[in-house]
């Protein structure tokens, strides 16, 4: 990652950080980790489309860091800043293959692949949390807001099968979006544009439970694309959009409290 993107990065940190202190009630800290499910939504002249029956969800990990001000007794401003790995799985069978003379032989070989995109997250969500029993110990909540992400770098992970021609397996390490521009520059025909700044809506359930000082929090939560991932207009619109279905644990402590005061 180049020094302009750390500096928007490091901005970004300093924003969210920045505020508290001045109007914050409670503000925990804490960190998260779990499990991933991504997808990949296409659209061909903004109508969605079918994927191929070999394409399946990539499931994966996440973690990151999270900050949570607590508005009132129910409200609260969520932040979080995650570690995202969206793509997809693929499964293709070939029964028979061409040789170099052009001939057709028996090949039985099945390729699996995994394509990982890795994406630095930034949910950004409003909490309304009530409690579920009378000590104010459990508690549920919703949460809906928005992301912005900031693309890495792509892993492609690939392995054949065939009793005929052996068991292969293979790694690929690139940035698509620097390999997707030297295509375009190259060819006369119809152009990708891939963003390596992404933003989209979230949306997530949840349960919080007081453990020692601090909060134990199991996350159910579903984000979308609003920015195609991948959009080309020739010779029709297609567009590509990533969404990711995360289920996370994490765990917080208070790291400032005011006590608010009635006069």
């Amino acid at each position: 990652m180049n020094k302009l993107y750390l500096n928007i990065i490091a901005g970004i940190l300093v924003c969210m950080l920045l505020p508290y202190p001045v109007s914050a009630q409670t503000l925990d800290l804490g960190i998260t980790s779990g499990m991933s499910m991504s997808s990949l939504d296409l659209t061909r002249n903004n109508k969605f489309i079918p994927l191929s029956s070999g394409l399946s969800p990539l499931f994966s990990y996440t973690g990151g860091i999270t900050l949570n001000l607590k508005l009132s007794d129910r409200w609260s401003f969520h932040s979080e800043i995650l570690f995202v790995d969206k793509g997809m799985r693929q499964v293709n069978h070939e029964d028979s293959l061409p040789d170099n003379n052009a001939k057709w032989y028996y090949a039985d070989l099945t390729t699996r692949s995994w394509d990982h995109q890795y994406y630095l997250h930034f949910p950004q969500t409003v909490r309304y949390e009530f409690p579920l029993d009378k000590n104010d110990r459990w508690f549920m909540y919703f949460e809906l807001g928005g992301y912005f992400a900031c693309y890495l770098h792509s892993r492609y992970v690939w392995e054949t099968t065939s009793p005929i021609l052996g068991n292969h397996r293979g790694v690929d390490n690139f940035d698509i979006i620097h390999d997707a521009e030297n295509v375009d520059n190259a060819a006369s025909g119809p152009q990708t544009t891939i963003h390596r700044f992404d933003w989209g809506g979230t949306a997530g359930l949840g349960f919080i439970f007081t453990l020692w000082k601090g909060r134990f929090d199991l996350n159910i939560r579903y984000d979308h694309d609003i920015q195609p991932h991948a959009a080309s207009s020739e010779p029709v619109k297609m567009d590509s959009y990533l969404e990711v279905l995360s289920v996370t644990v994490g765990y917080s402590l208070p790291i400032l409290n005011k006590e608010k005061k009635n006069y």
